[in-house]
Protein backbone atom coordinates (compact mmCIF):
# COMPACT_ATOMS: atom_id res chain seq x y z
CA UNK A 1 0.00 0.00 0.00
CA UNK A 2 1.32 3.28 -1.01
CA UNK A 3 1.65 5.98 1.29
CA UNK A 4 -1.04 7.49 -0.67
CA UNK A 5 -3.46 5.04 -0.50
CA UNK A 6 -3.06 4.96 3.11
CA UNK A 7 -3.90 8.51 3.67
CA UNK A 8 -6.87 7.69 1.33
CA UNK A 9 -7.49 4.68 3.72
CA UNK A 10 -7.30 7.08 6.97
CA UNK A 11 -9.40 9.66 5.37
CA UNK A 12 -12.02 7.20 4.68
CA UNK A 13 -12.09 5.49 7.94
CA UNK A 14 -11.96 8.81 9.75
CA UNK A 15 -14.97 9.85 8.11
CA UNK A 16 -17.01 6.42 8.36
CA UNK A 17 -16.34 6.82 12.32
CA UNK A 18 -17.52 10.40 12.22
CA UNK A 19 -20.98 9.11 10.62
CA UNK A 20 -21.40 5.97 12.61
CA UNK A 21 -20.18 7.47 16.41
CA UNK A 22 -21.68 11.15 16.01
CA UNK A 23 -23.76 11.94 13.01
CA UNK A 24 -26.91 10.11 11.12
CA UNK A 25 -25.77 7.03 11.73
CA UNK A 26 -24.88 6.97 15.18
CA UNK A 27 -27.02 4.93 17.86
CA UNK A 28 -29.25 7.59 19.05
CA UNK A 29 -30.35 8.98 16.03
CA UNK A 30 -30.94 5.16 14.59
CA UNK A 31 -33.00 4.35 17.84
CA UNK A 32 -35.05 7.67 17.09
CA UNK A 33 -35.44 7.12 13.78
CA UNK A 34 -36.53 2.94 14.01
CA UNK A 35 -38.70 3.72 16.99
CA UNK A 36 -40.69 7.07 15.15
CA UNK A 37 -41.13 4.43 11.92
CA UNK A 38 -42.42 1.98 14.64
CA UNK A 39 -44.93 4.57 15.54
CA UNK A 40 -45.99 5.38 12.18
CA UNK A 41 -46.44 1.15 11.36
CA UNK A 42 -48.82 1.02 14.52
CA UNK A 43 -50.26 4.49 13.63
CA UNK A 44 -51.18 3.49 9.96
CA UNK A 45 -53.12 0.58 11.69
CA UNK A 46 -55.64 2.27 13.51
CA UNK A 47 -57.12 4.43 10.57
CA UNK A 48 -59.95 2.54 8.23
CA UNK A 49 -57.18 0.87 6.25
CA UNK A 50 -55.37 -1.83 8.17
CA UNK A 51 -52.41 -2.35 6.50
CA UNK A 52 -48.97 -2.12 7.41
CA UNK A 53 -46.47 0.61 6.05
CA UNK A 54 -43.49 -1.60 6.70
CA UNK A 55 -41.32 1.44 7.03
CA UNK A 56 -39.62 -0.20 9.86
CA UNK A 57 -38.96 -3.29 7.96
CA UNK A 58 -37.36 -1.15 5.01
CA UNK A 59 -35.41 1.00 7.26
CA UNK A 60 -33.99 -1.78 9.07
CA UNK A 61 -33.26 -3.63 5.91
CA UNK A 62 -31.02 -0.15 4.73
CA UNK A 63 -28.92 -0.04 8.17
CA UNK A 64 -27.94 -3.29 7.56
CA UNK A 65 -27.28 -2.82 3.77
CA UNK A 66 -25.44 -0.02 4.93
CA UNK A 67 -23.19 -1.78 7.61
CA UNK A 68 -22.49 -4.50 5.27
CA UNK A 69 -21.22 -2.59 2.41
CA UNK A 70 -19.10 -0.74 4.89
CA UNK A 71 -17.44 -3.71 6.15
CA UNK A 72 -16.64 -5.42 3.13
CA UNK A 73 -15.10 -2.21 2.23
CA UNK A 74 -13.09 -2.01 5.36
CA UNK A 75 -12.01 -5.82 5.17
CA UNK A 76 -10.47 -4.66 1.86
CA UNK A 77 -8.89 -1.91 2.98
Amino acid sequence: MTSEQRALAEKYISACEEIYFTGNFSDSVIKTDLENRKASDRYSTMGSNPRQTNLLWEKKQFYFQDFDEREKFFNTI
